[in-house]
């Protein structure tokens, strides 16, 4: 039996399912890039107005557990340490916000790794189906 148009067949077939694919990856690439960059965006608006609100007594409760643990390693009355510090420099809200915006920092850098290892295997993907289509 004659089955060259089986092959032929195949190759259409793998030639269809490679350019659906491939504009798929290209349309999620694309798609991912405007994600990433207006998370980008958002993150920059958002620092900007973390910078204008007053955002102490927010994180209050955050500082307060960390003033209480320096004051507790210190040995010495909470309240007089944390008194002396904010003298020089307002470390409640220093403290509060940093911590917050390392957590924010780290999620946006998750979802990048997220968006990267997604477009890895789209990539692979493609690359599989396009040595399919070759062999077949």
């Amino acid at each position: 039996m004659n089955f060259d148009f089986l092959k032929v067949w195949w190759a259409d077939f793998a030639a269809w399912v490679n350019s659906l694919f491939g504009s798929l990856v290209s349309t999620v690439t694309r798609f991912f890039a405007a994600m990433t960059a207006a998370i980008g965006l958002a993150w920059s608006l958002f620092l900007v107005v973390l910078e204008i609100v007053d955002v102490g007594a927010a994180f209050q409760s955050i500082a307060d557990v960390m003033n209480s643990a320096a004051g507790l390693v210190r040995g010495l009355p909470v309240a007089g340490v944390m008194a002396q510090l904010n003298r020089i420099f307002p470390i409640n809200e220093f403290l509060a916000l940093m911590g917050f915006l390392l957590a924010l920092h780290l999620i946006v850098i998750g979802i990048r790794i997220l968006i990267f290892l997604f477009n890895l295997l789209l990539g692979l993907i493609s690359a599989i189906l396009q040595l399919l289509a070759k062999v077949f």
